[in-house]
């Protein structure tokens, strides 16, 4: 089964990339009038960040990002234009797979994998996570029970009702 999770083209994340690039665009103008007394670091070390910042949203967008789930494996990969990152992950240490939301990213998918997290699928809305993980039921459904299911069970877990004050 082969799914794609790519480029973020939701409200969310393009008002959170123009918010950013006019955020960028704003100090550029407060700064223009005291570039020529700023250090040559500083001005150095500001272009810099502005070039890395550019190049990793350029990369962001450009990005696709491959599930590919297998009865034995599960092999993520991201590429830009026939550059690729491939990473496998055996399925039987996987396991809580799941669509979450940061506190300061947007939503992603997420899965265990032993004792780390590994986070994908960043921008994924809830409807689009919901298609992946139905594929992945309909397609292999034995291997999304295991990937899906929390190692130990939640039936330990007691809830205690606090209240954050």
């Amino acid at each position: 089964m082969r799914d794609s999770a790519c480029n973020d083209l939701s409200p969310t994340g393009l008002a959170c990339r123009t918010r950013g690039f006019g955020l960028g665009c704003f100090l550029i103008v407060i700064l223009h009038q005291f570039w020529s007394r700023l250090p040559f670091s500083f001005r150095a070390i500001w272009i810099a960040i502005l070039l890395a910042t550019l190049l990793g949203e350029v990369h962001e967008f450009l990005a696709e990002e491959i599930l590919e789930f297998a009865s034995e494996k599960l092999t993520l990969c991201k590429g830009v234009h026939g550059w690729e990152r491939r990473r496998e992950y055996p399925i039987e240490q996987c396991s809580d797979l799941g669509w979450r939301t940061g506190p300061r990213g947007g939503p992603y998918l997420a899965l265990s994998v032993g004792r780390r997290s590994v986070k994908f699928g960043k921008g994924l809305s809830e409807d689009a996570a919901n298609e992946i993980l139905s594929a992945l039921q309909r397609a292999l459904p034995d291997v999304a029970q295991k990937m899906c299911s929390y190692p130990g069970g939640r039936e330990n877990f007691v809830t205690l009702g606090l209240n954050n004050r």
